[in-house]
């Protein structure tokens, strides 16, 4: 336990100086995030801070790997995420074609999910899936889905980051604990986040950037897909924990094209975008949407946790008052 609370100290004081050091790094060569009309920041800013919790990342596999804790075949299952973040850093630097990111992230997740096949089956109220070819297909799209709604959510300051560091202790209380080199990849993730979190709310003085938001994703979809496999986790439980992020970028997208608007290109209608400015702050907005996550969806996910059958029946719960909130202003209308 002592060792675990020093591993994880150090690792957010050595977040915390690798993010500053980045920080004067990135202003000196002007990486900079330049605001448009879509922007919820008004200041030229540093992007690509999330490359720092990459490499922290990266050099504890290496050590894992070097040290024995880690086998080939765990670590090149483990090294996907960078290969997600990579993809990012190149799209915060050069501007990927939308279809171009999206396929390099598809083909990565379709390996991430083949290396845990097969997968249990999956309940939807009375009905069980079980065929893998299906499984399959479901967990690819779920995945790939996760990886671009945390690029789509991450607009405002500290709530891509928040979310993650929610998911995943949120977790930790909900399923068995980890082995150790795994209890430690979690733990030294969510302390870089946490250092980095330190630049970038309540004031944004450094951004996540692609290369953090879809690399904090794919983490989380490894975290998922192992312990649904290994340690019986319901999908419906991990659903109800990402129901925030979910709810939004969904709903948004369904009166997007409902309204049969360009669906496709950027935009800034989601709710939280749009609670952001109405209230002139980002942080009454991730305060509101933790307040959510801890107060509603972590119970209704313990529920779904603890049920065989009825975690669809909770998902659902859970999913009406944020759907609410998404109507209530409006979310995805073109605005005026």
């Amino acid at each position: 336990m002592i060792a675990s609370f020093i591993l994880f100290i150090s690792s957010v004081l050595v977040s915390f100086v690798l993010v500053a050091c980045y920080r004067k790094i990135a202003i000196r060569n002007a990486w900079l995030d330049i605001p448009n009309h879509r922007s919820s920041h008004r200041e030229l800013t540093p992007r690509s801070g999330g490359l720092v919790i990459l490499l922290m990342y990266t050099f504890l596999l290496v050590f894992q790997l070097i040290t024995g804790q880690l086998q080939v075949v765990e670590w090149g299952v483990l090294v996907i995420p960078i290969g997600v973040g990579l993809i990012g850093f190149v799209d915060d630097t050069v501007s990927l074609y939308p279809s171009f990111r999206f396929f390099g992230y598809l083909l990565l997740v379709a390996v991430m999910v083949t290396a845990f096949m097969p997968l249990p089956l999956v309940n939807v109220w009375e009905y069980s899936i079980e065929s893998d070819w299906m499984l399959l297909a479901i967990y690819v799209l779920a995945m790939t889905w996760l990886i671009n709604l945390f690029n789509f959510m991450d607009g405002i300051n500290g709530i891509a980051a928040g979310q993650f560091i929610f998911v995943v202790v949120a977790s930790y209380f909900l399923l068995p604990v980890l082995v150790s080199y795994q209890f430690d990849i979690m733990l030294v993730v969510v302390a870089s986040v946490v250092g980095f979190l330190c630049w970038n709310f309540p004031f944004g003085k450094v951004f996540l950037g692609d290369v953090g938001s879809t690399f904090l994703a794919a983490i989380l979809a490894v975290l998922m897909l192992f312990t649904i496999k290994y340690q019986g986790a319901s999908p419906w439980m991990w659903f109800i924990l990402c129901a925030s992020f979910i709810v939004d970028t969904g709903y948004t997208l369904i009166v997007r094209i409902y309204t049969r608007q360009v669906w496709y290109q950027p935009h800034a209608s989601h709710a939280y975008q749009i609670l952001a400015r109405r209230w002139s702050s980002h942080g009454k907005v991730v305060v509101l949407m933790m307040l959510l996550n801890i107060l509603w969806l972590w119970p209704l996910a313990w529920l779904a946790a603890q049920s065989t059958g009825a975690g669809v029946m909770w998902a659902v719960v859970a999913c009406l008052p944020l759907i609410a909130i998404c109507r209530l202003v409006n979310a995805g209308k073109a605005s005026r």
